[in-house]
């Protein structure tokens, strides 16, 4: 028969309202956002427990285990970011946050109601090439509400253009929304900038670069494997060799 006690073998246990649900995190320290990351909640009703957002009430330990394990594993995202003990609009942040962090941006801080977040796109010879800005309004409710201001229901995003100029587009709050808008301002820019950093390259010349380009035989790569994006990045390693 399952129990609180004998859950607390296997889980950190919390209970912070009123009711019957208890937090669960997990033993080992991780070290991620906190040391015992959340792993799901728990609802009890006399001698039986469910995982909240799941249907089947369990009095067994190992079938509670069980049911914990497949709610973690059907989130979308880390069950850490899901923790009940974080205010609104935080797991969407904490998202984002690490989604950019983990493409190279770095976080520049908020500035009045918006957060910056910035790309130094580096070059081989250990400077930058420039930079991407990438602003959100609307994205922390903390704002807000110490503004007393109604929280928004969009987001809107902007990219920096320079010279004062700036595209944007909004969405909702949904962070998988929030990603393909990101994604669909990135994506182009990204893409158009090499393309045009390769036909500026174009009328330059390097002999000893220009002949292992050459060399590549880039048209001989076999368009229906499966390989053929690790073909492209051995002869573009070659390249980059021979700088």
């Amino acid at each position: 028969m399952a129990t609180v006690k004998g859950l607390k073998e296997y889980y950190k246990m919390r209970k912070w309202e009123k009711g019957s649900t208890y937090h669960l995190y997990s033993l080992d320290v991780e070290c991620k956002r906190t040391p015992h990351p959340y792993r799901a909640s728990l609802e009890k009703k006399g001698p039986k427990f469910k995982v909240v957002g799941r249907t089947k009430w369990c009095s067994k330990v190992d079938d509670i285990l069980l049911e914990v394990g497949e709610f973690v594993t059907s989130l979308p995202y880390d069950a850490e970011y899901y923790d009940p003990a974080y205010r609104a609009g935080y797991c969407e942040e904490m998202i984002l946050h690490d989604y950019l962090r983990d493409r190279g941006f770095e976080n520049d801080g908020h500035m009045f109601e918006s957060q910056g977040y910035t790309l130094k796109k580096t070059n081989i010879y250990g400077g930058t090439s420039g930079e991407v800005l990438l602003m959100f309004r609307g994205l922390d409710y903390s704002f807000y509400k110490l503004q007393g201001k109604k929280e928004p229901k969009e987001i809107t995003i902007s990219l920096d253009l320079g010279d004062y100029s700036w595209v944007e587009s909004k969405c909702s709050r949904e962070i998988d929304d929030i990603i393909k808008t990101v994604d669909s301002l990135l994506k182009p820019l990204l893409l158009t900038d090499g393309i045009a950093d390769i036909q500026r390259a174009d009328q330059y010349t390097a002999s000893e670069f220009t002949a292992v380009l050459k060399s590549l035989n880039l048209g001989s790569l076999e368009s229906e494997s499966v390989d053929v994006k690790e073909q492209l990045k051995e002869r573009l390693t070659e390249v980059l060799k021979a700088l």
